[in-house]
């Protein structure tokens, strides 16, 4: 599996590259051989290349960090269908990321973690239509040993519990708000993330007790953490979306993997592999 080099990305505009400074824990790859005058992509729902038409060069997708375990796995199926392709990511908080593209970062397709923050970046003019290509849920991570004795979600709010969760203007954070206003608790988190990536961090060094995130970071996570899961009822589901943006580089390539992501069998088996749900 490849996610790019690490070079910072030179087309950025400088609105992007302050951007990225505040938000330096996120991985950015580098767009080469972008071409010099990309053409816009229509604000339509974009079709698959036509016959003959050749699949090439880089692909540059940012996407939120609870999707850094299971694109590039699609992304490797999708290279060998398009062998003249590579593809790189950036992946980061939906909101970072959104903020990076209206600000003229050099990418090709756009996928957010919630319909939400890819509102902001569809109303900015920034992207193509957006289409949902899978849901996911929450879930409460613990250190392997639990050192709070957690075994309900209830137990998040017992004084003492250290508790850590991403910021609520993120869609991992949005998500938690509305699982904990849904269960009428009242928690006092110690930290509030920029992305779900660092509170799973947090809680598999043993920094906090428990994090709220994806059931899908859980069941990545394997024996790194224990966890507690959250009935259906008192969940919440956030869905996914992805959109090519409206100054792709590589408008060709974009318009492939958005098709491939978001209607591939492939890519759907891969998505229930990994734990998530069709969109909803």
């Amino acid at each position: 599996m490849r996610t790019g080099s690490s070079q910072t990305l030179r087309a950025c505009t400088s609105a992007c590259a302050a951007f990225l400074a505040v938000a330096g824990s996120m991985t950015w790859a580098a767009a080469a051989g972008a071409a010099t005058t990309p053409k816009p992509i229509p604000h339509a729902h974009p079709a698959a290349a036509k016959p003959g038409t050749a699949v090439s060069g880089t692909i540059t997708v940012s996407a939120a960090s609870s999707l850094v375990n299971v694109l590039p796995v699609i992304a490797a199926a999708f290279e060998k269908h398009y062998p003249r392709t590579h593809v790189q990511f950036n992946f980061g908080g939906s909101n970072a990321l959104v903020a990076q593209v209206v600000a003229g970062a050099p990418v090709d397709v756009l996928a957010t973690a919630s319909v939400a923050t890819m509102n902001v970046a569809k109303q900015s003019d920034a992207v193509a239509v957006p289409v949902s290509f899978a849901s996911n849920t929450m879930a409460v991570a613990m250190p392997p040993a639990n050192p709070a004795h957690i075994t309900t979600l209830s137990d998040l709010a017992k004084p003492g519990v250290r508790l850590a969760i991403c910021a609520t203007a993120v869609p991992c954070g949005s998500a938690a708000s509305a699982v904990f206003k849904l269960n009428n608790l009242t928690v006092t988190p110690v930290t509030k993330d920029l992305d779900v990536a660092t509170v799973l961090a947090q809680v598999e060094s043993g920094d906090v007790d428990a994090g709220i995130v994806y059931v899908t970071d859980v069941r990545a996570a394997r024996a790194a953490v224990s966890s507690v899961s959250i009935p259906a009822a008192q969940n919440y589901v956030t869905t996914y979306q992805e959109a090519t943006t409206s100054h792709a580089p590589n408008p060709i390539g974009a318009m492939a993997f958005y098709n491939y992501l978001a209607k591939s069998k492939s890519a759907s088996t891969v998505f229930t592999a990994y734990g998530f749900a069709p969109p909803q």
